[in-house]
């Protein structure tokens, strides 16, 4: 038998990250409409119907922090120390956190984000410009 329809408005959420259970609400997430999880449209392909959850086989680490992000507004997104720069940058992609976010967190972690600098410094010489990127 089926379950009911995906969470509305003001629901409580179950999020099921490769076998650990996560709780929000649907406002919490849908403060950000354009990401994979704020938007109803976008996270409706991962529910899974028979449980009543939505489901991502996704890295559980990574997920706490990127939950923690949506229920601080947007204001803090930490990498977790045992997770790697490459992993977690992997997870804010894939929950489509936006441009912003992204920029932020490179430069939390100290990456250089001003392309057209990087592209003024690179070497003219078409094999050095090929190394060097």
């Amino acid at each position: 038998m089926l379950q009911s329809q995906p969470a509305g408005a003001n629901e409580r959420i179950v999020i099921n990250v490769s076998g650990l259970y996560f709780e929000t609400w649907s406002w919490t997430l849908g403060r950000f409409p354009n990401t994979l999880l704020g938007n109803p449209l976008k996270r409706k392909k991962y529910f899974d119907y028979i449980h009543n959850e939505y489901f991502f086989e996704r890295h559980r680490q990574s997920f706490e922090a990127i939950l923690f992000y949506y229920q601080s507004n947007g204001r803090f997104l930490i990498r977790p120390l045992n997770v790697s720069s490459e992993v977690f940058f992997d997870e804010i992609v894939f929950f489509e956190l936006g441009a912003e976010a992204i920029d932020r967190y490179k430069k939390d972690e100290g990456f250089l984000i001003d392309k057209e600098a990087n592209l003024r410094d690179l070497p003219r010489n078409p094999i050095q410009r090929s190394i060097w990127l």
